[in-house]
Order: structure tokens, then C-alpha cells, then sequence
């Protein structure tokens, strides 16, 4: 009896300590609540509510660890308690133990269905998982319980932001403001939605907001000099990535863009690489410093996030700095690898070669329609297993052929684990990156060894500087002498264009180009390429063209992802006539990107296509050759700047292959004036051009090179064994 007594005794004193501490509680008083509650588990530890409180008041404090371990005491005393399910869910999401969070959310709606807020909470952590349309569809579960919800309406926002649906996204965040007009992370999330549809203005003005709220958020200026660097405000960026450093100097990936970015998209004026180049150099060397010991965990996030891109804009070798580069990618993801415990595995006895496809562009874009929609349509299927993984959302016809030609096809949507599990899974034997440094997820991947061959192509026309790809595959007709020493992979020359090009079927769409302030009185110099493509030095072959022409007019086009960039160079491009005493209005005219039938009626009633010097283009070049209009180029000393007189040199039109810009003025010149020469050339391309397209001479080589570049593995892996 007096043991019983005892008993009730403690149990009587554990429940007015209980109350106590729920007191303190509510008087934010979280410390002595805490010992009024650890007494009370002491004299009663079957006390299951005042483990949930203290549970809760651990929680509030940040105390993750300890939050879980006395929800989870206070659970297995009664696990019917919705609250506990509910704050356990939290604490472990405080863990990053996501699943085990969903898990705990899940339980806690099996009990109360209409608890809004673990439908919402369960639409972030799906978002943290990449599980983005489980996410949507528990932000529609909270919000058909609380419509004005803004949490949920800011969760679905990143769901959908996620799955490239940003006017929703948009949407989405103004349904959060307009609930919570202070809600900082819904400005920032509209931010980021606003910069993916290249709306930079308004993105802006919505990350200002947010830091006016908040001016102590690193990822509003994180994100705010992500928008500024679109519209080519380099300082402007900049400031902002040394803002979020300063406010987050733990955060690898805020370290890593500040130091990737110091190379402007574009220079306003000549003499400014140099410097940027240094700057480059140094911050990546400070970065690789820096980027050590714990400082390594979680780093795989930045890795991508933003790359020496724009290094690859001035002619200059760049094997060096991207080596450097890459080995620092491969060390972040090599310890990623380790971390998860991934690995390859033997492949068997299978006869055919497996070969993966990677890529971001895997629809209607300039890496799809020159290099791989050739590999997809003729690789031979008797001999190769193809697998092709997809990984951006945006999906179009051309992402619809490339299913239906594949032996396996994988979408993207998911996380980085999930996305080299997915490659493992199907045991590559070969994996071909097309355009390696154009995405984030790409970058990852390819920094790492997911097949025992792997190689890069041209898509970006440049060295990956990754010791991960052991090839780079190019082209005969592209390549300069000695082009090896450009290059950290092996070097594949594939014959003539390198690749099998396919033309368009385009019926040209004919318009009034008055309406577009193109005067087709004057002979039109085509001028296509992206704003950045454009170096402050070659200005003056346009204001030389202008002084011998007289009468002419230059056509620029705004693609509205570079709207700030194509203002720029306009006003760099003013200023350049400005100084040779012309009016650059008189000469220059800016017009909206055009749809391809329209570009195509464009091009077949121009006189020149103008392209870029030191980083020429493909795909303009040769659509311009299957509309007939003459091409003029000078050719560069790497293979970026020499992909159209690749094109030229196979149609052998050499003489429009300029060696300098003198002589780049003079062609120019003679295309413009002399209609007979034009016509002449037009009557040559059209009778010629037929040897660009669906060349299978470079299928058949890369198919040669790929058998052999698997014997050459497996020998060198019998060797080791």
C-alpha cells in the first residue's frame, strides 16, 4: 500500500509540474519550462503529455535531436496523439530525415484528415525530396481546407517553379502575398519564378521587396544577384553573391557562385577581360582554398550552380583555368560519392554496348537539332542499346521523338541521388555528355564516374576541364592545327561537320519588315547571335562595314532571356558609331527574336549573314545556307570560333572564310554591294549544300569509336586485374 501511495504521489506531483511548465510555456519562459518538465518525466515517465510538451518546447528552441526522442517517448506511450505526430514530423524535418518527417506528417492526417497545416508542410518536405507533384497535390489538399492559406499557396509555387510551370508559379506567389503582403519568402520565390521567364525587371523589383523586408536574407540576395547577372549588371551581381556570403559564410554553393561569377556575361567596353580573367583565377583558387574538411559536406549543391561559362566568350586558352575548375568539381562529387555509398556494377555478359545520352536540351534547341537528334535517329540499334536521360522539364515534340527512338528514356524532375541511381541502375557502358556546363544537374553528373567511358561533345564548345570525361568528340572540318592542346580530354575527330544534320522544313512566313523598322530598300547584314556572343574590340568591323556601305542596315534580335544584354550592346554599339561620327540609328536596328518561319522569310531576303567573331554559330550559319544567304566569317583560333567556316569549308566556299577583320570588312562590303556576286554565291550554296546534311559518315565514325573506346577500357581494366 505505501509503494501505491508512493506511486500516486508522484504521479499527482508530475501532473502540477506539468502544468507548471505548460505556464512558463506560455509566458516564453522555454528554459524553466524545460526543468519543471524533465522533473516531471523523472518522478512519471508514463506521463505521455508531458513528454509531448516537452518535445514541443525542445523543438521551438531548435533542440531537433532532443525533440524527436521525446515526441518519440511520448508516442509509444500513446500513439493516438495528433500533436505529437505533428511536431515529431517537424523536428525530424529539422534532421533533414525527410522521409521519416513524411512519414510522421502522414500519420498525423491518418489521425485528423483536415489538419491544413501538415498538408502543407507535407507539400515542402515532397519539395526538399523532388517529389514536386505529391507536393502539389498536398498544397491543393491545404488550400481546399484554407483557402487563403499562404504558406501552402508559397509551397505550391516552388512545385511548380520546379517543374518549369512558372506563370503558375507566379500565380501561385501573388495568391500568398495577397494573403500575407509581408511574407518575404513568397517575394523570393516570385523572384525566382519571374527570372526563369526572363520578366528580370519585375523579378527584381519583387526581391527588393523581400529584402525590405527582411534585409538579413541571404537567398534574396543570393537570388537578386542571379537576376542582376541575367541583365548583365555584373557589380550589381556581384555585390549582391558578396552580401549572401557575408550573411551565409558557411554556404558553399553562395561562395561558389560569388567566385564562378566574376567574369562578366559581357563587356562594355575593350580591356576589360584581362582583369575579369585574373579575378576568375583567383576566386576559384581562394574557392579550392577555402573548400575543405567539413566545409565539403553538402558542397555537391553548388557544384553547377554557376560555372566559368563566359570564359569561353573571349579568345583566349581556357585548358588551364577549366582544369583547375574541374578538379575541383570532381573532388566535391567524388566525396559525394563516398558519402552515399554509390557504385558501379559489372555489366555482364551483354553483347551489345549500352550508351547514354545526358543532357538538359533533349526538345527543339541549337545542342538537340546539330548533334544528337543525328545520334538518336541513325545510331545502329543492332549493335548499341541507346538510353537517353532528360534533364530539364520542358518537354516539346522533339523530347516526344526521342522517347519513341530510345530503348530506355529517363525524365528529370528529381535529385541528384535520385538522377545517378537512375544512370547506375542501367549499367552504361558509355555515357556522352553533349553539352557539359550549360546546367547545373549536368555538371554534377558528369563530374562523376558513372560509366567506365565517358565522353563530351559541342554542344558548349569548349573543354569540360573534367578529369571524370576521358574524350571530347569533335569535328575534322572544325578543328584547328594542334587542336589537342585545347582540349584536358582525349581528342575524337568525327569526319567533316561531325555530326548529322538534319534540315528544317521551314515554309517561310512572309512579313511586312517596315513594321519591324527593317528598311528592305537597304541591303540587310543579318547580325543573330546572342548579345554576349558580341566583344567590345570587333565594334568597329560593323562601324567599317557602315562608313564603306553608306546605305545599309545591321539586324539585331532580342531574345527576351538577354532583354538587359541586347540593351547594353546597343548602347555600346551607339557609342562606337557615335565616335566615327555616324548615327548608329541610321545603321542599327534591334527587332524581337523571330518564330523560324519568319526568320527563314528574313534570311531569304537579306543580303549578308554577319556571323560573330571569336565564337561563331552552328545553327544560324547553316539554316542561313538552307535559305541560300551568303555567309561571312572570320575564322578563330579555337573551335568555338570556327564552327562556321566548318560549314563554308565543306560547301568549299573558302573565300568567305576570312583571316582577319580587314578582310571580313571587304567581303562583306562586295556581298552588299555586288548583286551579281551575290548571286552567284547564292547559286553555289544552293547547288552544294546538299553535302551538309544527313551526313552518316560522322554516325558510322562515332559508332567505330565507340566499340573501340570500350575494347581500349576493357583491356586496360584486364590489365589491372
Amino acid at each position: 500500500m505505501l509503494i501505491r501511495a508512493a506511486r500516486w504521489v508522484c504521479r499527482r506531483y508530475a501532473a502540477r509540474l506539468v502544468r507548471q511548465g505548460a505556464a512558463l510555456e506560455g509566458a516564453g519562459e522555454l528554459p524553466e519550462a524545460v526543468k519543471r518538465l524533465q522533473h516531471a518525466v523523472r518522478l512519471d515517465a508514463g506521463n505521455a503529455d508531458a513528454w509531448l510538451r516537452l518535445g514541443r518546447i525542445r523543438l521551438r528552441l531548435g533542440e531537433f535531436e532532443e525533440s524527436a526522442r521525446c515526441l518519440g517517448r511520448s508516442l509509444a506511450l500513446d500513439a493516438r496523439q495528433v500533436e505529437a505526430c505533428f511536431h515529431l514530423g517537424s523536428a525530424l524535418d529539422g534532421l533533414q530525415r525527410h522521409e521519416a518527417a513524411i512519414a510522421a506528417y502522414q500519420d498525423a492526417l491518418a489521425l485528423k484528415p483536415d489538419l491544413a497545416e501538415a498538408h502543407c508542410n507535407l507539400g515542402s518536405l515532397f519539395n526538399d525530396v523532388h517529389r514536386h507533384e505529391a507536393a502539389i497535390a498536398s498544397c491543393h489538399a491545404a488550400l481546399a481546407l484554407r483557402p487563403d492559406f499562404a504558406e501552402a499557396h508559397n509551397n505550391l509555387a516552388v512545385a511548380q517553379h520546379k517543374l518549369g510551370r512558372d506563370e503558375e508559379a507566379v500565380a501561385s506567389c501573388e495568391r500568398a502575398l495577397a494573403a500575407a503582403p509581408g511574407f518575404a519568402e513568397a517575394h523570393i520565390n516570385l523572384g525566382a519564378a519571374l527570372l526563369a521567364l526572363n520578366r528580370h525587371e519585375r523579378a527584381v523589383a519583387s526581391l527588393r521587396d523581400a529584402l525590405a523586408i527582411m534585409p538579413g536574407h541571404a537567398w534574396a540576395h543570393y537570388n537578386l544577384g542571379a537576376t542582376l547577372h541575367a541583365l548583365g549588371d555584373h557589380e550589381g551581381a556581384i555585390g549582391s553573391y558578396a552580401h549572401a556570403v557575408a550573411l551565409e559564410p558557411g554556404s558553399a554553393e553562395a561562395r561558389w557562385v560569388l567566385a564562378m561569377c566574376q567574369m562578366p556575361r559581357m563587356f562594355d567596353a575593350e580591356g576589360r577581360a584581362e582583369p575579369a580573367r585574373a579575378a576568375c583565377a583567383g576566386a576559384l583558387a581562394d574557392l579550392d582554398a577555402w573548400l575543405a574538411g567539413p566545409r565539403m559536406e553538402g558542397a555537391e549543391t553548388a557544384v553547377g550552380a554557376a560555372t566559368p561559362f563566359y570564359l569561353a566568350y573571349q579568345e583566349q586558352p581556357n585548358r588551364e583555368l577549366l582544369s583547375r575548375y574541374g578538379n575541383l568539381c570532381a573532388r566535391v562529387m567524388g566525396q559525394w560519392w563516398e558519402k552515399e555509398g554509390l557504385s558501379r556494377r559489372a555489366r555482364g555478359g551483354r553483347k551489345t554496348l549500352r550508351v547514354g545520352i545526358v543532357s538538359a536540351h533533349v526538345k527543339d534547341h541549337s545542342v538537340w537539332n546539330a548533334i544528337v537528334k543525328g545520334w538518336i535517329r541513325h545510331l545502329d540499334r543492332g549493335r548499341f542499346d541507346l538510353s537517353v536521360f532528360h534533364l530539364a522539364a520542358a518537354e516539346d515534340q522533339e523530347t516526344e521523338f526521342a522517347k519513341s527512338q530510345s530503348d530506355y528514356f529517363a525524365l528529370a524532375g528529381k535529385g541528384l541521388r535520385e538522377c545517378a541511381a537512375g544512370i547506375l541502375d542501367w549499367q552504361p557502358d558509355i555515357l556522352i555528355y553533349p553539352e557539359i556546363g550549360m546546367d547545373p544537374m549536368t555538371t554534377r553528373l558528369a563530374s562523376l564516374r558513372l560509366a567506365p567511358v565517358q565522353a563530351a561533345s559541342w554542344g558548349h564548345p569548349e573543354t569540360s576541364g573534367l578529369p571524370t570525361i576521358d574524350y571530347y568528340l569533335s569535328a575534322e572540318d572544325m578543328e584547328p592545327a594542334r587542336a589537342q592542346e585545347n582540349y584536358r580530354e582525349r581528342l575524337v575527330l568525327l569526319p567533316h561537320l561531325g555530326c548529322c544534320y538534319h534540315p528544317f522544313t521551314v515554309e517561310p512566313a512572309e512579313q511586312d519588315l517596315a513594321l519591324l523598322g527593317v528598311d528592305a530598300s537597304k541591303p540587310l547584314l543579318l547580325c543573330p547571335g546572342a548579345p554576349f556572343k558580341y566583344a567590345p574590340e570587333h565594334d568597329g568591323v560593323l562601324v567599317a562595314i557602315a562608313r564603306e556601305l553608306g546605305r545599309c542596315q545591321f539586324i539585331f534580335f532580342v531574345d527576351e532571356a538577354a532583354a538587359g544584354l541586347s540593351a547594353r550592346l546597343q548602347r555600346r554599339l551607339a557609342g562606337a558609331f557615335a565616335r566615327a561620327g555616324l548615327e548608329c540609328k541610321d545603321f542599327v536596328v534591334f527587332i524581337a527574336f523571330q518564330r523560324r518561319p519568319l526568320f527563314y522569310d528574313l534570311m531569304r531576303r537579306a543580303s549578308v549573314f554577319l556571323d560573330t567573331i571569336g565564337f561563331s554559330g552552328f545553327n544560324t550559319a547553316i539554316q542561313a545556307v538552307e535559305c541560300g544567304l551568303p555567309v561571312v566569317t572570320r575564322e578563330g583560333r579555337f573551335l568555338r570560333g570556327r564552327l562556321a567556316s566548318g560549314i563554308l569549308r565543306r560547301l568549299q566556299l573558302t573565300e568567305l572564310i576570312a583571316a582577319t577583320e580587314r578582310e571580313y570588312v571587304a567581303l562583306a562590303v562586295r556581298l552588299a554591294r555586288v548583286d551579281a556576286y551575290r548571286g552567284e554565291l547564292r547559286a553555289r550554296i544552293e547547288a552544294s549544300r546538299h553535302v551538309l546534311f544527313d551526313d552518316l559518315a560522322p554516325i558510322r565514325a562515332l559508332e567505330a569509336f565507340l566499340v573501340d573506346a570500350d575494347r581500349r577500357q576493357r583491356d586496360r581494366a584486364a590489365a589491372l586485374a
